[in-house]
């Protein structure tokens, strides 16, 4: 047994994210057809998205053939990795290209990996998830507060939306609102 971060590790090792992922993307389309001839909606739908994929043309080019089949709001979701870290003129370029056809950008498990202040201020993401690490950490000390609660202030002044992965209770919720 591998867990899904194992597995993940396994396949980039091996050079197997991108079939995998076009696997994936064939699988979804499929899904969202079926679920149309059938008068069902599936209003969103979140693709992690690693590094490799936005290098890729072809991936950006299966994405928006995704988003255009349907009325499914496509989200990438970039893990808070060296995606987020350095992202270079392609990436940029890709996401731009995806942007334009309505498809969201996200910032998944934000806080925990390598997202600076310029690459959060070029990614441009329509929403940042903060991780559950750091939420569950809210039960601990007012400090802890502090941080998430100035995480929520930065993505008010950027425009962004910010979630909170991993709220388990009815004060942590209070606390963040």
């Amino acid at each position: 047994y591998a867990s899904p971060a194992a597995f993940f590790e396994i396949a980039r090792a091996n050079g197997y994210l991108p079939l995998i992922d076009q696997i994936v993307l064939q699988q979804v389309s499929a899904l969202l057809e079926e679920a149309r001839h059938k008068g069902l909606t599936v209003p969103r739908l979140a693709l992690n998205t690693p590094r490799e994929n936005l290098l890729e043309r072809r991936y950006t080019k299966e994405v928006v053939s995704l988003a255009r089949s349907g009325d499914t709001q496509i989200v990438l979701e970039l893990l808070d990795t060296e995606a987020c870290s350095e992202p270079d003129d392609v990436i940029m370029w890709q996401l731009e290209a995806l942007r334009a056809e309505n498809i969201e950008i996200e910032i998944d498990n934000f806080g925990t990996g390598h997202t600076s202040m310029m690459s959060l201020m070029a990614l441009r993401p329509s929403r940042v998830k903060i991780a559950r690490e750091i939420i569950s950490l809210m039960r601990h000390t007012d400090t802890n507060d502090e941080v998430v609660q100035s995480i929520v202030g930065l993505g008010r002044a950027m425009g962004v939306e910010v979630m909170a992965e991993g709220v388990e209770d009815a004060d942590t919720s209070e606390r963040l609102i």
